[in-house]
């Protein structure tokens, strides 16, 4: 039950993830226009840089935790260790 509950906590996690990295990305437009219009300063445009980088390094932390959850899970459900590795190679790379 709890690989279980780690497995969909991960797994929703990694949707907030994908989306703060959106919002991320965003932020280094919005900073570079504004840089551009002399509203921002060249440390404004780095920092969100920065942040992306933070962002994305997040979401790929949690996509490790999250496929060695769910390999430990199939793992106690009895599935061989081959069909296991397959099965979460398909659910991190269909992502």
């Amino acid at each position: 039950q709890r690989l279980h509950a780690l497995v969909d906590g991960g797994q929703q996690a990694l949707v907030i993830s994908a989306r703060a990295i959106s919002a991320a990305e965003l932020s280094v437009e919005a900073n570079t226009k504004s840089y551009e219009g002399g509203v921002r300063t060249n440390v404004d445009v780095v920092n969100a840089i920065q942040t992306v980088f933070e962002v994305k390094n997040a979401y790929v932390q949690g996509a490790t935790t999250l496929a060695s959850n769910y390999l430990n899970l199939l793992l106690l459900s009895g599935m061989t260790a081959e069909d296991a590795m397959a099965h979460v190679q398909r659910f991190l790379y269909a992502r």
